[in-house]
């Protein structure tokens, strides 16, 4: 016969042992989560990354990209895959802020190669001597802290604000001019070699037959396509393969 006390028993007893059942299930959810790899999708920018937060020790060469947004979303995983290239850029990236943080986004790296695109985003709020000054400062602070890095200075590339198609995002390319950007490409291929650094004309591999950046190279007028990127690592390539010394 079956007390209220057994019943009572009884019904505890299955409780707790649907408590455990809960917990265990639990638990083995989190270690399934903290075990699993994070998604690194080529559509993610973010994905391109080499881990920044590990230093990585001196072995042969050691390259970095260093710059803004056209940087950033260059999918470094993607086009040497069997290079060791780490990606620095930020987007939003500025002169000033390349300066401010070769640290943590250069020096870390022990670079043996050190390729830097960085400018557009100045040229709105800056003149054009002001951008090739502070490009320069650039140059003589890396040669000072990293004697031994090879330094390769990109020419800023060109845009595209033509609005007569369906890639150009007027706001995206904003007041940014094709005849600024010339300017001061030409400042910084003649001042490569009084700086010690190989200055890469990326520019002209990007044009149209109108001086402006070929649609066909671009998201947006600014930004490159995956098309685009594989015109800048053809001739990038030529550099990485290159002796460092």
């Amino acid at each position: 016969m079956i007390t209220d006390t057994t019943d009572k028993n009884y019904k505890i007893i299955i409780r707790l042992v649907i408590f455990l059942i809960v917990i265990t299930i639990i638990s083995l959810g989190l270690i399934l989560i903290e075990r699993m790899e994070p998604y690194t999708g080529i559509e993610n920018p973010k994905s391109n990354k080499t881990d920044k937060d590990k230093k990585i020790d001196y072995k042969y060469e050691n390259i970095v990209f260093i710059g803004d947004s056209i940087t950033d979303f260059y999918n470094v995983n993607t086009f040497y895959p069997d290079i060791p290239v780490v990606n620095s850029g930020h987007s939003g990236n500025s002169v000033g802020g390349v300066y401010g943080n070769l640290e943590d986004d250069l020096y870390k790296y022990n670079p043996t190669k050190v390729f830097l695109l960085i400018g557009t985003n100045n040229l709105t709020g800056s003149s054009s001597d002001e951008i090739v000054y502070g490009i320069l400062k650039i140059a003589r602070e890396i040669h000072k802290n990293r004697p031994n890095a090879k330094l390769y200075i990109e020419s800023i590339y060109p845009v595209n604000n033509k609005t007569d198609n369906d890639v150009v995002i007027d706001w995206m390319v904003g007041k940014r001019e094709n005849k600024k950007i010339m300017e001061i490409n030409k400042e910084l291929e003649i001042n490569a070699k009084t700086y010690n650094y190989e200055y890469i004309d990326m520019y002209d591999e990007l044009t149209d037959s109108d001086g402006n950046l070929n649609l066909e190279y671009t998201i947006d007028g600014l930004h490159l396509s995956p098309e685009g990127y594989k015109v800048v690592t053809a001739k990038r390539m030529k550099y990485i393969v290159q002796p460092s010394k």
